[in-house]
């Protein structure tokens, strides 16, 4: 057979499987063979379903993948699969979608958690890709990753409960996304990342902190983040806090005018950070502290808004190079460890 007369004939199975069936249900998710491709009519469907390696999953507008009672996961993928345009019902205690293996591409998927659970997106060992989605509601992680080959999120809309991304040991990558707080950990918290690429992304109300790099290497650039606010005692409250990583930041706005947070706006430990045209502004004591060992460097960036611009603890480096000092009372202060 022709690869053109295939490819009708893929079509032509397709759009048979569409009108013949009745019930989309679990027993018809298992059924679909590998590499099958459905378009799924506008209705609410009873989940959970499994799919298998290759399936791709076109759905209608309107169209809801219910959990199911005592589900795991509503939507399990063992394979490489591209899911479009479903809505997803987060399953209580558990996730909404859970990637196994191979490839995932899930496109303007809208995954709602209308009660606790633990990942809207959790993926191990395996890539997924996100683009133009939502995800919202009483999940503790909008995306969960350990050790994925690869997490890549964009132009998506992230509210949950603990931290809207946090991957552990997977290369991650999220530009044009808007995440919204309150964050009890991090609006994005990385552990372990070996490569991350965080680009024009929007943070706000983040509460907690606004990014968290713990033994990570990572580029940021055109980044908005702000709402940070810690408790009473003046812990955590940070937009960036950075443990034992490697960072390079290019034309980011962290923190809020005339409305400090509690902490340093950046906190760095154990780091190397490098600004270029980068504006942290708004905080009740320092808005950069520079802590054991970490090296600091600047260029064209500005410092906003606080008594103090830079607190550097002895034993790190860092100066005024490279910085403007706007509204700050002491631009540099020296502290003993």
């Amino acid at each position: 057979m022709s690869l053109a007369l295939a490819a009708v004939a893929s079509t032509v199975a397709s759009l048979a499987l569409t009108s013949a069936v009745r019930s989309y249900d679990t027993q018809w998710a298992a059924s679909l063979a590998p590499n099958s491709r459905v378009e799924l009519p506008a209705g609410t469907y009873p989940g959970p379903w499994r799919l298998a390696s290759g399936v791709h999953l076109a759905a209608a507008p309107g169209t809801v993948l219910q959990s199911g009672t005592g589900a795991d996961a509503t939507l399990t993928l063992s394979g490489d699969a591209h899911i479009e345009g479903l809505t997803i019902e987060v399953a209580p205690g558990g996730y909404g979608i859970r990637v196994g293996r191979g490839k995932a591409k899930l496109t303007r998927i809208h995954l709602a958690a209308g009660q606790p659970s633990k990942a809207a997106v959790y993926v191990a060992h395996a890539e997924v890709v996100i683009s133009g989605g939502q995800i919202d509601g009483f999940t503790d992680y909008g995306v969960l990753a350990e050790r994925a080959t690869r997490v890549a999120i964009s132009g998506t809309s992230i509210r949950s409960v603990r931290a809207g991304v946090a991957t552990v040991f997977s290369p991650t990558d999220v530009e044009g996304c808007t995440l919204v707080g309150p964050f009890s950990e991090a609006a994005i918290a990385l552990l372990h990342a070996p490569k991350a690429r965080l680009t024009r992304n929007i943070l706000s109300s983040v509460k907690t902190m606004g990014i968290k790099l713990t033994t990570s290497t990572a580029t940021l650039s055109q980044n908005r983040v702000s709402g940070a606010r810690g408790d009473a005692q003046g812990l955590e409250g940070s937009s960036l806090y950075a443990l034992d990583s490697t960072l390079t930041l290019t034309a980011d706005q962290l923190g809020d005018p005339g409305t400090g947070s509690q902490g340093p706006v950046v906190y760095l430990v154990h780091s190397t950070a490098r600004l270029d045209g980068v504006r942290v502004e708004g905080a009740s004591e320092s808005l950069v502290y520079v802590a054991g060992k970490s090296t600091l460097t600047a260029s064209n960036s500005e410092l906003r808004g606080a008594p103090v611009g830079l607190a550097v603890e002895e034993g790190s480096i860092a100066s005024e190079a490279g910085f403007r000092f706007v509204d700050v009372t002491r631009h540099v202060v020296s502290l003993p460890r």
